[in-house]
């Protein structure tokens, strides 16, 4: 491991790096030896991977009609293959092991991750690789001088109608006596061109079937002066005549050459498609040149010739770049454009045969034209059924005839089509409008003028942010706004927010953790961390779960846990080995959640939220509910809902490889690090300040907010946040969003919304007096009062509207309290969850996704009314049912 760092220090590629994206990088690399002789890569492979040599003498090789020619010899320090995966070029040549060879494999997909996250590491590359180019060029710059002057003087010493045959000649790739002789002026070229041979042994020669060839050099230096002497208009007239010559002459590959060479790109592609519907198609070495040649906008008129460069592609092991061909050419064209129904079989095809049947059948579907009638509808059905019983050849089979039977019903349909397409863009518009209208002309009784306006734009707006369109921070803003114009609320009240010192406490925290990721303190403690992780997903997500415990004792606030969390997580993930939104980093990061937010109500301390719920409960409960009588209740109730759920995140995200985390290798990545910088220091020192202002909270009454902003204002004054990280770490819309989200607490009591929600309640639950039924009904209450409520105004507001119900039921106002609290930390869509948004942008959307994470709130949520009902005996026994 000393080898490794040692040796990736002394690599230009990555002598520049950052000591933290050194330290990553050792993580992402896969350790490989070679015997004496062994092909490390081969000449036309995919680029999957770059490799670092670490010991050993390489070979670089070159095929040549059929032999290996040596290039070049690499040792230690050197590297290859890092042009293949930045262009998805095949292997430009073969590196064979000259000797034992120990190497470190840079995989693609890791390459690709590692620089999107850090691009200073794409960076670097690029600044070495020009270096690297320009010394070749000056070589090449070099060369061409020397080259140029032996040419100058051999064509000096022709008369002027042997440099007029040379340069026509030139125009061929093995110039023919018999073609030649065709062209104005060239009369006589077989005997011309033998005397020049003669002349010029090293330069030119004679063939076999009395055909002539260039030193490639010498040709493309005439072809030069040919350009710089008589012009491009007269060099695309000479080759169209060699192309009437060729095509005459029944000579089709010379043909489709000149024609391009001509530009003249219809009779090229004619010619093309000909050749390749005709009993001897070209040769695949010349289909990719040709293909290759065609600008796209001629090629992507040509769907012929769009399938054939992407069945080549794909041939050539890169699936990638065909599709994504295939995407340009459909999204270039007219929607009727003959063969774009063939265009869409090649890209459909494409999906299925890298596995992806879902994109496949999506491909058919997206592509169409307008509405389907019911035929088609059913055909679809059908390929849904069998797509989810996992037959995935089956529903690609019934989607293709879907889409062809859908054709025969779209024509003519031009209008319908346009207006569907309008419909389907501004529905989600029409709808939350729709839904506010219907609130302000039907006015909920019990509510005032200004609390019926402000439900109407709340619905509103809870329909934008379910449909997530657009951006949930626009709505937002949009919603502070219409409270403004609509008169629910003076400005100062609608955007009151943003002066909340829970605003300012996110600000700080993502402040600070920002910092904490860039300096490597974080990477430095999660590799420390990783030391004494059991090596197993359960293990990982078990310790992940259980230290978000433990830190609800020592930090009271559940967006500074999240907010401190988030940029570890990634850290964690990426030392285990898990991608990106990946299913094990989707596992660890819903672990986390869990613990660091989901099991907040374990302490009555654990959020100013629980204590807000405590201090709306009469004053006898509260007398009873100590802080230790509030461990004691609520213990079961917890202990039931983490470890099933950890159980369920284990079930469903589990990865199919889990990559063990070797204890030299985090000491490599350590070492990589090197000893703990003056940065590190002063961030875990203001880190650790803030911490324990946060921890003696009720010795000194200081917000933590204020330690949390204090901590940031530092970092701004010592320079370790500048401007532009100031810019790109923290994530100004998710403040602008959390800011409106912050109004609607005080607005909820102006406009009476409170008292009127607990009527609501009273009316609709009075009748259940059954505990479990009381305790069940109360939970999918609270969750319904979520999608217009946020957390903290919904808990306080349920805890006194059920607190009467309770008594009916026999139960304690405290288990209210604890439905609000526990219920009404669930979530069905992300914007009623304020720490889960916080943690998937503390984690750089990079953990986990929306969809990969919506299995796991369904499922807690059962998992939490479960855990309310068998809790109902352990209450009872405590005197509290």
């Amino acid at each position: 491991m000393d080898a490794i760092v040692t040796t990736l220090r002394t690599v230009p590629l990555f002598s520049g790096l950052p000591r933290e994206v050194l330290a990553q990088l050792v993580g992402e690399l896969e350790e490989v030896s070679a015997p004496a002789g062994a092909a490390v890569v081969k000449q036309g492979e995919p680029g999957d991977a770059m490799y670092i040599v670490v010991s050993g003498t390489l070979e670089v090789q070159i095929e040549q009609e059929g032999r290996a020619e040596p290039l070049a010899v690499i040792g230690p320090g050197d590297w290859f293959g890092e042009m293949a995966i930045l262009t998805g070029d095949p292997r430009s040549a073969s590196v064979v092991a000259l000797s034992e060879a120990r190497l470190l494999r840079f995989p693609k997909e890791r390459f690709l991750a590692l620089s999107e996250r850090h691009p200073v590491l794409l960076r670097e590359i690029v600044r070495v690789l020009c270096r690297r180019l320009a010394r070749t060029s000056e070589d090449m710059s070099r060369a061409r001088r020397t080259y140029g002057q032996a040419f100058d003087s051999a064509v000096a010493l022709a008369s002027p109608e042997e440099r007029r045959l040379l340069f026509r000649a030139a125009l061929q790739e093995r110039p023919d006596p018999d073609v030649l002789e065709l062209l104005p002026g060239c009369a006589a070229a077989s005997a011309w061109l033998e005397a020049l041979a003669g002349r010029y042994p090293a330069l030119m020669w004679r063939e076999e079937r009395e055909r002539y060839a260039f030193h490639p050099r010498f040709r493309e230096y005439l072809l030069d002066r040919l350009s710089r002497e008589e012009g491009v208009a007269v060099v695309a007239g000479l080759h169209a005549a060699l192309a009437a010559i060729q095509e005459d002459r029944g000579e089709r590959r010379e043909t489709i050459t000149h024609w391009q060479r001509a530009q003249e790109w219809p009779r090229a592609a004619r010619l093309l498609r000909e050749h390749l519907g005709s009993s001897d198609p070209p040769a695949e070495s010349d289909l990719a040149l040709w293909l290759e040649r065609f600008p796209e906008p001629v090629l992507f008129a040509e769907p012929e010739l769009v399938k054939a460069r992407a069945d080549l592609l794909a041939r050539r092991g890169q699936p990638e770049a065909a599709i994504a061909l295939c995407r340009r050419a459909l999204a270039s064209g007219p929607a009727e454009a003959p063969g774009r129904e063939a265009l869409v079989r090649v890209l459909a095809d494409l999906y299925l045969a890298q596995g992806d049947v879902e994109q496949a059948i999506a491909c058919l579907k997206d592509h169409g034209d307008g509405e389907v009638g019911p035929s088609v509808a059913l055909q679809e059905a059908e390929a849904a059924r069998y797509l989810a019983a996992g037959r995935g050849q089956e529903a690609y089979a019934w989607a293709r005839s879907a889409r062809a039977l859908a054709r025969g019903l779209r024509e003519g349909m031009a209008f319908p089509l346009r207006r569907a397409r309008f419909v389907q863009g501004w529905g989600g518009a029409a709808l939350a409008l729709g839904a506010g209208l219907v609130v302000l002309t039907q006015s909920p009784a019990g509510l005032s003028p200004t609390g019926v306006r402000f439900l109407a734009t709340l619905v509103a707006a809870a329909i934008l942010w379910a449909r997530a369109r657009p951006p949930e921070y626009v709505v937002a803003l949009a919603l502070g706004l219409a409270w403004v114009l609509f008169g629910v609320a003076p400005a100062r009240m609608a955007f009151a927010g943003f002066a909340s010192s829970t605003w300012f406490l996110i600000l700080g925290v993502l402040g600070l953790g920002a910092a904490l990721g860039r300096s490597g303190f974080l990477y430095r403690v999660t590799l420390l961390a990783l030391r004494r992780f059991p090596s197993s997903f359960l293990g990982h997500a078990l310790a992940l779960g259980l230290a978000g415990v433990a830190s609800t004792v020592l930090i009271p606030t559940v967006q500074g846990r999240v907010a401190l969390i988030g940029p570890m997580l990634v850290n964690v993930s990426d030392a285990l080995g898990y991608p990106p939104r990946s299913r094990g980093s989707a596992g660890l990061a819903t672990a986390a959640f869990l613990g660091f937010s989901l099991a907040t109500t374990l302490f009555l301390t654990g959020t100013p939220t629980c204590l807000l719920a405590w201090g709306v409960l009469p004053e006898a409960t509260r007398t009873e509910i100590t802080w230790l009588r509030w461990l004691e209740g609520v213990m079961l109730l917890e202990a039931l809902s983490f470890f099933a759920a950890i159980g369920w995140i284990v079930w469903r995200y589990r990865p199919a490889e889990l990559r063990p985390v070797r204890s030299g290798l985090l000491d490599a990545q350590l070492a990589a690090l090197g000893p703990v910088s003056r940065e590190e220091r002063t961030v875990g020192l203001l880190a650790g300040t803030v911490l324990l202002g946060w921890l003696t909270q009720g010795w000194h009454g200081v917000d933590p907010a204020w330690f949390a902003l204090g901590g940031f204002c530092a970092l701004l004054g010592m320079g370790v946040l500048d401007r532009a990280m100031l810019r790109s770490a923290v994530d100004w819309p998710f403040l602008l969003f959390m800011g409106m989200v912050f109004s609607l607490a005080g607005l909820t009591e102006r406009v009476g919304m409170d008292a009127w929600l607990a009527g609501l309640v009273q009316g609709a639950l009075g009748a259940l007096r059954h505990p479990a039924l009381a305790v069940a009904a109360a939970v999918l209450l609270t969750v319904a009062v979520r999608f217009v409520l946020p957390w903290q105004t919904a808990v306080p507001l349920l805890t006194v509207a059920l607190g009467p119900f309770a008594q009916q039921a026999g139960l304690s106002p405290w288990i209210m309290a604890l439905v609000a609290l526990k219920a009404g930390n669930l979530f069905v869509m992300p914007y009623q969850n304020a720490y889960y948004l916080t943690l998937y942008y503390a984690t750089e959307e990079r953990a986990f996704t929306h969809a990969q994470t919506r299995p796991f709130a369904w499922a807690y949520g059962v998992i939490v009314l479960l855990a309310f009902l068998l809790s109902l005996p352990y209450w009872r026994a405590l005197g509290l049912a």
